[in-house]
């Protein structure tokens, strides 16, 4: 897919490769797939926390999978980049007081 996107041209010329949304998207993909692939050869182990004693990398995965949702929202980030992306990329009005 990557490939096609690098060749394929827009009726005004540019690649379709050179999207930053089409970018994102094949970075999603190649992501998925490549934690698809590892978690099928860990197995359903992946997913024991720690307590349980026999948990793949020390409990490793499991950590992460739980851990990297409340990351994202340490701090109000999540919000604070929604609003910059609606001001500067959107156009809305400004949310926040000054």
């Amino acid at each position: 897919m990557a490939q096609w996107a690098r060749q394929a041209r827009r009726d005004d010329g540019t690649r379709v490769y050179d999207d930053a949304t089409v970018k994102e998207r094949l970075a999603r993909i190649a992501i998925e797939a490549e934690v698809s692939r590892l978690l099928d050869i860990l197995g359903a182990e992946a997913v024991l926390r720690r307590e349980a004693g026999d948990a793949p990398l020390n409990a490793a995965v499991d950590e992460a999978f739980r851990g990297g949702v409340v990351g994202t929202i340490y701090g109000g980030s999540t919000e604070i980049m929604r609003e910059i992306v609606a001001e500067r990329v959107l156009g809305l009005p400004r949310s926040r007081s000054k």
